[in-house]
């Protein structure tokens, strides 16, 4: 889940951080926060473009307001969804000119919160590859894979719930992945980021336990992107 978060009150988005880090580690689903300390900062650094799917805007700011900003964005996305975070309950009828999703009264309720975040999480539609096994076709949803391992002439899609045995060619199979967070550890593993609890010497852990071995060759290559998908996850904390 991609979302924006602005508040110029540092003490307040601190708390706010510790809120997304522990939903994070409550459900094990994957936010990926961008955190701006003022409006002014946020359309500088995305240059009009807002590829969230959700945006958390501070209403009462210095410089240019929250709401000022949310009038900005519907200039050229209609769709991203805009929720307010205010001290006062004032403007809620100018609230309506943007297509508010809702807003959120300061100081923020954890509860509340994450009540937003699980509403949300429901509305983001799921990615899925098909599969055949034993001629039945099956969808999973690539964001629940933690790992993929190649097995002989088979290929098994781990997930927390399944072991999909898959009759494919590992190399050919792994493609359609690589647009996403996933990463080829070894030339028979290719593992979800959003899964990796720890890296080691020459391996990674998983959030399941399961140690995936990482090659020589690919080492430098996992740790760089590893780290890189690291920061993303709380930007700018």
């Amino acid at each position: 889940m991609r979302i924006a978060y602005v508040e110029d009150e540092k003490i307040q988005a601190e708390v706010m951080m510790d809120y997304f880090r522990e939903y994070q580690e409550k459900t094990k689903y994957h936010l990926q926060v961008e955190s701006y300390a003022s409006a002014d900062e946020l359309m500088f650094k995305t240059d009009g473009q807002y590829p969230f799917d959700l945006m958390l805007l501070d209403i009462q700011m210095k410089g240019t307001s929250g709401m000022e900003l949310a009038h900005q964005i519907r200039r050229t996305d209609k769709q991203v969804m805009i929720v307010f975070l205010t001290a006062v309950k004032e403007y809620v009828f100018e609230g309506y000119e943007v297509n508010a999703y809702r807003y959120l009264l300061k100081p923020i309720q954890k509860d509340k919160l994450f009540h937003l975040l699980d509403e949300l999480a429901s509305k983001i539609e799921k990615h899925y590859c098909l599969v055949y096994i034993d001629k039945t076709q099956v969808k999973i949803a690539i964001e629940d894979i933690i790992y993929i391992q190649s097995d002989g002439h088979y290929v098994h899609v781990i997930t927390e719930d399944d072991d999909y045995m898959i009759k494919e060619n590992f190399n050919s199979f792994i493609q359609q992945f690589m647009s996403y967070d996933f990463i080829q550890t070894h030339r028979s593993y290719v593992v979800n980021l959003a899964y990796v609890s720890r890296l080691e010497k020459d391996s990674c852990i998983m959030d399941n336990g399961t140690s995936v071995p990482v090659s020589r060759q690919q080492k430098k290559a996992v740790m760089a992107q590893f780290m890189d998908y690291f920061k993303g996850s709380f930007g700018n904390d």
